[in-house]
């Protein structure tokens, strides 16, 4: 580990993810299934009858701007979850990478101290048995 990993928001941005976190290929062309459509999804929903002209007050447009709106917040919201989610999951496979590098580092410290131990107990005439625990062998240093 020669030079500590950058989590800040800005080199996240730079990763490519995987596909498996993006929308599905087929969501994403502009053709009649578009990524907000509900049938990107798997949704299928039955499509309601036009209301006549007739009957297309001020308050039915008036309630078509506002669910509109509400929609349009709706999918914002929820477009900025997943990415928040996605970017969450970039950082945190980054960040199990960095920890798997450090337990493979203190796994070999481990290692290498081992074998100074070995070494040191082998010339000063301890016994170093397999059977000991370590806290054994550090009481038997004790003693001596």
């Amino acid at each position: 580990m020669d030079q500590p990993l950058d989590f800040s928001k800005s080199s996240i941005m730079n990763i490519q993810r995987p596909r498996s976190l993006s929308i599905s290929s087929s969501c994403s062309s502009f053709s009649e299934s578009s990524p907000t459509s509900p049938s990107c999804y798997g949704i299928n929903r039955k499509k309601g009858k036009a209301l006549p002209d007739s009957l297309k007050d001020a308050a039915y447009w008036e309630r078509r701007i506002k669910n509109n709106e509400a929609a349009r917040k709706s999918r914002e919201a929820r477009r900025a979850k997943e990415q928040e989610i996605a970017d969450r999951a970039v950082y945190y496979e980054q960040e199990n990478l960095m920890l798997r590098e450090r337990i493979n580092q203190l796994e070999s410290e481990n290692h290498q101290l081992a074998c100074v131990l070995k070494r040191f107990c082998l010339y000063s005439g301890l016994t170093t048995s397999d059977d000991h625990s370590p806290d054994d062998n550090r009481q038997i240093l004790l003693k001596k």
